[in-house]
């Protein structure tokens, strides 16, 4: 598991709250385009006297090793991936994606908000594999993501285990006016026994929302526990299943022309 979750796990424990709450949301055009967005709200970490104390956890995770991660207490930034200094880049598989994806992050201490947002433009939905894969390269990079690779980046489906992992064949698929969620590799659970039990504590409550808005009016399903409202199908998943690897999110949509 990757330190960010083992952190916010911590952190919940001795707080007692559910400290996050992660937002899933395509938009998908006619001609096969869109937009792919996640947001994390984590502004339970900025309420009064919270912050400080995870910058004192985040401080011991330091001398032990880890990436120094600062907490400004007021920022709003964006940032273009495409902007990341050629070292960087050519770590990466896909570089020429870069200048479709961008980083919103806004911290606020006298709003008590903290709110990291990752969105890609893409012209294929192969490229939100791409995007989710070298993601994961971005790790620790604080200069690109405003420290959030180091405190969140994606790793193997993404967020330090906090958002579902794809398959060998992708995580989505496009045929026609059939969208297509593939099920995700299980295999491979991102929690030893003694953290899944911490988390299931401390995270009982936080949820996991995917929101897909199509192009025409959705006529039929085969995703569990979805709801559907014209163009818009929704599904809310507890964060713990994520986090164990037993999230059921796959499934078929198939939607109108228009």
């Amino acid at each position: 598991m990757k330190k960010l979750t083992y952190l916010l796990v911590a952190f919940c424990f001795l707080t007692a709250t559910s400290c996050i709450d992660i937002v899933e949301e395509m938009f998908l055009k006619k001609n096969g385009t869109g937009k792919y967005v996640v947001t994390m709200d984590m502004s339970a970490l900025m309420e009064a006297g919270t912050k400080e104390m995870l910058e004192g956890m985040m401080d011991e995770a330091q001398e032990e090793g880890d990436v120094k991660v600062d907490m400004p207490a007021e920022m709003d930034t964006i940032i273009y991936f495409t902007d990341a200094p050629d070292s960087l880049k050519r770590k990466l598989s896909h570089p020429e994606i870069l200048k479709k994806v961008y980083v919103r992050t806004i911290m606020s201490e006298s709003k008590e908000k903290m709110i990291i947002k990752f969105a890609i433009d893409f012209d294929d939905m192969k490229e939100i594999d791409y995007f989710l894969e070298d993601l994961d390269k971005l790790q620790g990079d604080n200069a690109m993501t405003g420290g959030l690779a180091g405190a969140g980046g994606a790793s193997g489906g993404g967020g330090g285990g906090l958002l579902p992992g794809g398959s060998a064949k992708g995580m989505f698929k496009l045929a026609k006016r059939k969208f297509t969620r593939l099920a995700g590799d299980q295999s491979n659970p991102m929690m030893s026994e003694e953290e899944l039990q911490m988390a299931k504590m401390f995270f009982a409550d936080a949820s996991y929302k995917t929101i897909y808005h199509f192009p025409g009016k959705i006529k039929k399903t085969t995703m569990k526990n979805a709801t559907v409202d014209g163009k818009t199908l929704t599904m809310i998943t507890p964060l713990i299943d994520i986090l164990e690897g037993k999230a059921a999110m796959e499934g078929d949509v198939c939607f109108k022309r228009r």
